[in-house]
């Protein structure tokens, strides 16, 4: 059976909505587990050398620290490689474009997580000219998914 466009667009879309959440619950958790670590560590110390610390005044004890940050940890791990799995499909569905700017756009986008505000500076392109071809890449991505 054929899919028709709209779901294929459909799919599209939902793959890369759930890569781009992956990527915000990986920076949440990474707050997280710097959040406790600042709360477990004296005021006054240097950041570098918090994970160093092994006991002290912290707000909460060293072995709670411990313990919530090897379980951020592991969920941390569990949401990577949900995120690496996806990125890969993206990737490959991505490989399938036959414009390079395209693919180097979605890329740009959707791995390595730059807005378009952003590739317009860095691609020495007006932001219109940017977000047209982001459309047509999208239209180019939609097209070749599996």
């Amino acid at each position: 059976m054929v899919e028709s466009a709209a779901n294929k667009r459909a799919a599209a879309r939902k793959r890369l909505l759930k890569l781009l959440e992956y990527q915000k619950e990986q920076l949440a958790i990474r707050r997280r587990i710097l959040r406790i670590v600042g709360q477990a560590s004296p005021k006054g110390v240097a950041s570098e050398i918090q994970f160093e610390r092994v006991g002290g005044s912290g707000l909460i004890p060293t072995i709670t620290q411990l313990k919530q940050i090897t379980a951020l940890q592991g969920r941390l791990w569990d949401i990577m490689e949900l995120s690496v799995n996806e990125e890969l499909v993206i990737l490959h569905t991505i490989s399938l474009i036959d414009k390079p700017n395209y693919r180097a756009l979605l890329q740009d986008v959707y791995v390595n997580g730059l807005t378009l505000s952003e590739i317009s500076e860095e691609w020495e392109k007006p932001f219109n000219t940017v977000k047209w071809q982001h459309k047509r890449a999208l239209e180019a991505f939609y097209e070749n998914m599996l």
